[in-house]
């Protein structure tokens, strides 16, 4: 009996756990209002499409940037190893996506070389009180300051 307790415990713990973690699936608007963003330049998608598996995350970006619409999609691996992706200007993303260590947020650094130049990036996806998507995004850009954006997504 006192084995099937532990045992109901134990699951019933993983089941809580396991329910904690984000899925991050749907149609996500910018919430520009909610947002934090750069005057000049921003890299917020005004669009997200995202399908969350147990094993990996895409992510269909529509970016208007200074009145140029680019789409692009990135597939990224939930199991830690690297992922390469199409970027801006013919050039690729080596990225890696890391749950926090209570699986409430997922960090994806990336590098991208482009131009002679490597571009580093982070970005954290994580959902607020209210349900929203929300991404914490910075950028290392040599020879320029840095950037450092949140986004805040409402789902369709």
């Amino acid at each position: 009996m006192k084995n099937c307790i532990i045992l109901a415990l134990c699951l019933f713990t993983g089941f809580v756990t396991a329910s904690a973690q984000p899925n991050f699936t749907g149609t996500w608007n910018l919430n520009t209002g909610l947002s934090k963003r750069n005057a000049e330049m921003s890299m917020g998608a005004k669009t997200l499409v995202i399908k969350h598996t147990a094993d990996s995350l895409i992510v269909s970006k529509e970016l208007d940037m200074m009145g140029q619409v680019t789409r692009m999609t990135e597939k990224h691996s939930l199991d830690g190893q690297n992922c390469t992706n199409p970027w801006f200007m013919d050039s690729r993303s080596v990225s890696r996506a890391l749950w926090n260590d209570q699986k409430l947020s997922l960090w994806i650094y990336s590098a991208i070389e482009i131009q002679g130049a490597t571009l580093n990036s982070s970005e954290a996806y994580y959902k607020d009180e209210a349900g929203r998507l929300v991404i914490l995004f910075n950028m290392e850009i040599p020879t320029m300051d840095a950037i450092a954006e949140t986004y805040v997504y409402d789902k369709l």
